[in-house]
């Protein structure tokens, strides 16, 4: 501690410039902003078109990321307006691709808890130390990552790094449509509800004193 404080004022710099997040503002509900966002993403993209996209990434995305920032890139500002010159069929592309990677990270993260892609985030900075409202140590994803799996990426690491135990309880994959939720029972059958399997009937011979119709009674 004292070689901390024994420090010039130069070497102190980067702990006045740490982000904190507005009064009120826990990592808990970075978390959870996080993952609603990166969920969404992944569960509504097979659907979207270039206005859902520049949507999301102005809307949803932009508030989750919008306390940090990768200062060696552009703003996410800067790039919702090119996505109007990209053709339709890029930009579908570009979603699969997206969706496609990201599965890939969450079902090793599943799996075997192979968390490499939140150590590439830490690493390329876009998920980044924080304070939250309440001046406690957490993380935030940053703007300006410029490959939109790696957006995602970063939501799904911070969500993570704040609550790991999630990922290992309760992170479910649906085998048939890649339907992502954090639901135990869905976990377990590795199905969504939409695509259960339906359960057995278990339905026993309806008609009426069978004995009878079967001519065993009187």
């Amino acid at each position: 501690m004292s070689e901390v404080h024994s420090l010039p004022p130069s070497q102190e710099g980067p702990r006045d410039t740490v982000v904190v997040l507005p009064p009120g503002f826990s990592g808990a509900d970075m978390a959870r902003s996080c993952r609603e966002t990166a969920v969404q993403f992944m569960n509504e993209s097979p659907t979207w078109g270039k206005p859902e996209l520049a949507m999301w990434l102005s809307g949803p995305y932009a508030l989750a990321t919008r306390y940090a920032k990768r200062e060696s890139h552009p703003s996410i500002a800067g790039d919702v307006p090119l996505i109007k010159q990209i053709d339709v069929r890029l930009v579908d592309r570009i979603l699969r691709a997206a969706r496609t990677e990201v599965l890939e990270n969450l079902a090793q993260l599943s799996g075997d808890q192979s968390s490499s892609f939140v150590l590439r985030a830490l690493i390329a900075g876009s998920v980044a130390r924080v304070e939250d409202g309440y001046r406690e140590p957490t993380w935030a994803p940053a703007a300006g990552t410029t490959r939109l799996a790696d957006r995602v990426l970063s939501l799904f690491a911070v969500d993570y790094l704040l609550r790991p135990g999630d990922y290992e309880s309760y992170l479910a994959i649906c085998t048939t449509c890649s339907y992502v939720s954090f639901d135990p029972s869905a976990k377990k059958r590795g199905y969504c509800p939409a695509h259960a399997p339906a359960p057995a009937s278990g339905r026993r011979f309806t008609l009426p004193y069978p004995g009878l119709e079967a001519g065993f009674g009187s």
